[in-house]
């Protein structure tokens, strides 16, 4: 952060002034502090509601899958023939999920890119390999 205010400290033209939250008046510092605080607490919400979220489709899925588990194991099926199934289930599903994701991200950035072309006027950087394995 202070290197980033030297930076922009250095590149400033003649009239402008550059002001950070800790310049402004007190008003202005408390209501950003608490709604700083209230960011954070709303992100803790979310992490607990996907927690549980999680855990619901976990059961879920469970739930389902019992009956299938249990007629694999009358009919002799070992513990790790049943595992395998399932990692084999949950991987084709998480590949196939990634790459529908991967196909509406670049259709929702080239239809935004194609709804802001005049208020944006340069061209978006290119496409590149490396945020396709932040999805994993």
């Amino acid at each position: 952060m202070r290197a980033f205010r030297e930076y922009l400290q250095e590149r400033k033209q003649p009239g402008e002034r550059l002001q950070a939250i800790e310049d402004a008046s007190p008003q202005i510092r408390t209501s950003s502090d608490r709604a700083g605080r209230f960011l954070s607490l709303a992100s803790l919400v979310s992490v607990l509601l996907s927690a549980v979220a999680v855990a619901m489709a976990a059961r879920r899925y469970a739930t389902r899958h019992l009956d299938s588990v249990a007629l694999m194991k009358c009919m002799g099926a070992s513990q790790g023939f049943v595992l395998r199934q399932t990692l084999v289930q949950l991987v084709c599903v998480a590949v196939m999920v990634t790459l529908l994701g991967t196909v509406v991200g670049f259709l929702a950035q080239a239809g935004l890119a194609w709804l802001l072309r005049d208020l944006i006027r340069s061209d978006l950087p290119p496409r590149g390999s490396p945020p396709r394995g932040w999805g994993w």
